[in-house]
């Protein structure tokens, strides 16, 4: 119940994480795919560290084109995240590259072979004059961050009398850890005989990252399961449709690609007809006009109300266009061209307000609500799925890596009470630390932890032990989207009111419950009341 209400406690605190939200659903929908980075930010609460979400741009995202399970794309080799910088930024986050750094533009993944071109110069000559101008603040550069997983094998040491695994003791505390490689090159010859090795295959996460053509780093993931990371890539994924054989999900545009290439088609064509339609010539006999007369023809277009003075007896000039066929064509190709964008697209005509294929109005809505729910559906399980990973990956970064001890304002979900939470190493240290005392609840029977205030507080234990022993892949998680939490309040306020005004208050109760048939009892109600006026009536009578 603790680590719950930090969690909430970190998203409250992250001020962006709201806004990185509703862009990670709109890239699902627009483009097809939406990606939220999770990872930590060690410099954030004063150097104590805080989970971070940071919505990304799904089109600097890439990974192995072959991960096809899930919606996660955990069978992935590799993912890299191009991320642009500024040059100063850079510099200062890898001091050992400064003054090497050399500013790219966005063109440099867009136009390989020009990236020589829009590269710039390095920042050390810059510096010296001897290209130009010195840097300027908006210079960027392209930072390729990678997480890749390898397959290693390790080895691992079993007794050979009993088969159980070599256990050494270290600490304080007497914990047992397995038996490592460097600490069996440092026992005798005579115990190294009592055991045997195996191979044992594991996986781990390295992550690199390049500026321009310079390995910046190259290390174990913090994220690896070989540091009590979680073992994912710090990437959720928010697919509107996702397709096995592509290495990026497409959305509903992929789906509207023929039928707006058949509307752009139908509509230059249109455009073509309507100029060819308006292009002609003036047939004009030879001799039958002055020639200031005939001058005037080419200022018709600019001046409709021209007079010409033709000869009598004489023709007079005459317009020749072309053939309008071409329009007519045309036009007798829209029922055509509508009824192929409505099959590729799957917008009938009840969205246009039209019953089609006869079919009566509400009948066709509900069998349109029914595809869009099943539509729906299917996006929901994707949008949970990112969420759900993105909440999992958060829970195992706060028991990685929140340590210290810190005090924070928490909210109880279910009493909607705000109380100090105390986290640290240990509750010994968090008592001594905080000058914590317990006090005894005559009321509640039960020992409460107060602090120097006299005011009731909560302490959680966050250490690697805590860690160990929590399996963030059992806790179950549903999405709340508030509905029920709504439900019950509607409920409580339909018991009040039933229990103040009575049965007339019914129809009220059925309209805020959404009661299915919820008229047909009106309507009986209604009867019931009428048939018992009139039988009141009669008794009076």
């Amino acid at each position: 119940r603790l680590f719950l209400q930090v969690l909430d406690w970190t998203r409250d605190e992250e001020e962006n994480w709201d806004s990185d939200q509703e862009k990670v659903i709109t890239d699902c929908f627009h483009i097809g795919e939406g990606t939220l980075y999770e990872g930590w930010d060690q410099d954030a609460e004063q150097g104590l560290g805080r989970p971070i979400s940071r919505w990304v741009d799904s089109r600097y995202v890439l990974w192995d084109p072959a991960a096809t399970v899930g919606f996660q794309r955990d069978d992935a080799k590799y993912m890299i995240w191009l991320e642009r910088m500024l040059v100063a930024d850079a510099e200062l986050l890898y001091p050992a590259l400064e003054g090497a750094i050399e500013a790219e533009t966005i063109e440099t993944f867009m136009q390989p072979h020009l990236q020589g071109h829009y590269r710039h110069r390095t920042a050390a000559a810059r510096l010296s004059g001897m290209m130009g101008a010195p840097n300027e603040e908006g210079d960027f550069v392209w930072l390729r961050r990678q997480w890749e997983k390898k397959k290693v094998y390790k080895k691992v040491y079993f007794h050979k009398a009993d088969g159980t695994a070599a256990l050494v003791i270290r600490g304080e505390d007497g914990e047992q850890e397995a038996l490592t490689e460097e600490l069996y090159c440092c026992l005798t010859s005579e115990e190294q005989d009592q055991l045997y090795v195996a191979q044992k295959m594991t996986e781990e996460m390295w992550e690199t990252v390049v500026v321009n053509n310079r390995v910046a780093e190259n290390h174990i993931s913090a994220f690896c399961k070989t540091r009590r990371g979680h073992g994912h890539f710090p990437f959720c994924f928010f697919s509107n449709v996702h397709l096995s054989d592509e290495s990026h999900a497409r959305g509903e545009i992929g789906f509207l690609v023929g039928a707006q290439d058949i509307t752009n088609e139908t509509v230059s064509m249109f455009l073509d007809q309507l100029f060819t339609s308006n292009v002609g010539y003036w047939q004009v006999f030879k001799g039958s006009l002055e020639p200031q007369e005939r001058e005037k023809l080419a200022d018709i277009g600019r001046k409709p109300n021209t007079v010409i003075e033709t000869t009598l007896g004489v023709a007079p000039p005459q317009h020749m266009g072309t053939d309008s066929s071409g329009m007519a064509a045309a036009a007798s190709a829209i029922p055509i061209i509508k009824d192929l964008a409505d099959r590729i697209s799957g917008i009938n005509d009840p969205a246009r307000g039209e019953r089609g294929n006869r079919a009566e109005s509400g009948r066709a809505i509900r069998a349109l609500q029914a595809q869009t729910s099943q539509l729906a559906t299917k996006v929901r399980r994707h949008i949970e799925s990112g969420l759900r990973r993105a909440t999992k990956l958060r829970m195992h970064n706060i028991m990685q890596f929140m340590r210290g001890n810190r005090v924070l304002e928490v909210t109880d979900p279910n009493t909607n009470a705000v109380k100090p939470l105390y986290m640290g190493h240990s509750e010994a240290e968090i008592m001594a630390f905080y000058n914590l005392r317990p006090e005894a609840d005559d009321e509640a029977k039960e020992i409460k932890i107060v602090n120097e205030d006299g005011q009731e507080v909560e302490i959680l234990v966050l250490n690697d032990d805590v860690a160990h022993e929590m399996m963030v892949e059992r806790i179950e998680l549903t999405l709340d989207t508030g509905q029920e939490k709504n439900k019950l309040e509607r409920m409580d306020q339909a018991e009040m009111v039933l229990s103040t005004v009575g049965p007339p208050a019914i129809p009220w109760v059925a309209e805020q419950l959404d009661w299915t048939n919820k008229d047909q009892l009106i309507a009986d109600i209604e009867k019931n009341n009428q048939a018992q006026q009139a039988f009141g009536q009669l008794e009076q009578m």
